[in-house]
């Protein structure tokens, strides 16, 4: 197992913040790093700061890792965790991932933006770093091409699920530089201190999980519009009654953002132009409608719902996505749901639904049969074995 005794994390915005606040609570010092600003605020002009005074140099990671402190659910086991976070910029701190094990880039997912940081990364980092590259879908041989053959070979990507403190899969992605020695060391780290379940995905597009939660997101969308069920009734088919979080469908479409849905699914057109499904993958109207209005989900306001103040205190109402309306939510009547949720185990709940003759019968069975079928035949694109593309959905 590699050992870890220090740490760098390149980008302090959600994930990267977050990652380093991880790395605090297993007590692996980290030295967190973002861009310097490039003009004063106010508050520093009175001070009589300039661009170069340190605390503005850092003002920039300094905010928003002190933002990542304030997130519910917490993302360090106690408050003096954040301690063993120091807090640097690109620009005056990068010579200092010398004294790493382990480097993190975890900046924005732009392809240009990791390249160029890599290739600075390489010219710093000891010969012996573990160094790795955060993200959600981004090709990890494209990002190293140019590398030296010798960093290669302790290079891979990673893909943290947000928050990075309790959600407990972690994709590992390889190149074929990579070392399979390290990679398998890394992976007994990551269960044994980080608390992970980790998955080996392949270099392709969305890897598994976000792979495999993209296409379940866009047959969802097709098969409801399809068998004409509302948004309500959708997530009482998609959630705890197969299985699956509360949040189901179109709650966790709002968690996520409706926005990102559109980048992904535009991402993944671009990219699976050999994918036998890739129709699933094409523009939803209503949804495309949703964003141009700024109905994003949650970060928002409102999205597939919206939470408003009623003489009654606070209630949520569902997106009519037929007429782009809120109405208020509507509690789904059908036998086979009501059937399904007095059985005792989820395999007995999906085999009762998905053998009934009702509308949500229909649906789950035209939903759930597409969805694995579509999964067994991504192997091996995205993954040796049916048991990681199984583990990722679980733990994911």
């Amino acid at each position: 197992m590699v050992t870890i005794r220090k740490a760098a994390v390149i980008g302090a915005g959600n994930m990267g913040a977050q990652i380093a606040a991880h790395l605090a609570n297993v007590g692996i010092p980290s030295l967190l790093m973002d861009i310097p600003p490039n003009e004063l605020l106010h508050e520093e002009q009175k001070k009589g700061l300039t661009l170069q005074s340190p605390d503005v140099r850092n003002r920039v990671t300094r905010s928003l890792f002190e933002r990542a402190k304030k997130l519910s659910p917490n993302p360090l086991f106690v408050p003096e965790a954040a301690n063993l976070v120091r807090i640097g910029n690109v620009e005056d701190n990068l010579p200092e991932i010398k004294e790493a094990d382990w480097v993190i880039e975890a900046v924005l997912e732009r392809m240009e933006l990791k390249t160029a940081l890599h290739a600075k990364i390489a010219q710093h980092a000891r010969p012996d770093a573990l160094v790795t590259t955060n993200t959600s879908g981004l090709s990890i041989s494209g990002m190293t091409k140019d590398l030296p053959h010798q960093h290669r070979g302790r290079f891979f990507g990673m893909h943290f699920f947000n928050p990075p403190r309790y959600m407990r899969l972690l994709e590992l992605i390889p190149m074929n530089d990579t070392n399979p020695a390290l990679l398998k060391s890394f992976a007994e780290f990551s269960e044994a201190v980080l608390g992970k379940g980790t998955v080996m995905a392949k270099d392709t597009p969305g890897f598994v999980a976000n792979r495999i939660g993209c296409f379940d997101m866009q047959q969802v969308l097709w098969v409801m519009i399809e068998e004409g069920l509302t948004i309500d009734e959708v997530d009482a088919i998609t959630g705890p009654i197969i299985g699956r979080p509360k949040s189901a469908t179109f709650r966790l479409g709002d968690i996520v953002g409706v926005d990102l849905m559109v980048q992904m699914g535009k991402n993944m057109r671009g990219s699976l132009q050999h994918d036998p499904q890739i129709d699933v993958f094409r523009p939803t109207d209503f949804i495309d409608e949703m964003v141009k209005r700024g109905w994003w989900g949650e970060k928002k306001g409102q999205g597939f719902y919206k939470r408003v103040k009623t003489e009654k205190g606070r209630e949520i109402l569902t997106l009519d996505y037929k007429t782009l309306e809120y109405r208020p939510r509507q509690r789904p009547q059908f036998p086979s749901l009501e059937q399904a949720g007095r059985l005792p185990s989820p395999a007995e709940r999906i085999r009762a639904l998905c053998g009934a003759s009702d509308k949500a019968g229909v649906f789950a069975w035209k939903h759930l049969s597409a969805v694995l079928a579509y999964s067994a035949d991504r192997i091996p694109e995205i993954a040796d074995d049916i048991i990681t593309v199984d583990n990722a959905m679980k733990w994911g």
